[in-house]
């Protein structure tokens, strides 16, 4: 009988940086995001960092139908 895997647990964070399709972040705000970054990457708990398109270049995907829907998607929007 194969012997039971044990797992360990880890807790998964999720950490949005928003702002708005004009840029607005200061210089100061930008470098306190990189020392974050860099400290969660010296620690090994760095995932990855990405940047996303404006609200306007949305599309919604509905795994029920496997089809993406052309839709303008907003703040408030339900997601299904």
């Amino acid at each position: 009988m194969a012997r039971a895997r044990q797992y360990r647990r880890i807790m998964r964070f999720v950490i949005f940086v928003v702002d708005g399709a004009t840029e607005t972040a200061s210089h100061g705000e930008i470098a306190a995001i990189d020392a974050f970054n860099d400290d969660l990457r010296r620690n090994g708990r760095f995932v990855i960092a990405v940047g996303i398109g404006a609200p306007s270049t949305a599309q919604r995907f509905d795994e029920r139908t496997f089809g993406s829907h052309e839709s303008q998607m907003h703040r408030g929007t339900p997601h299904v």
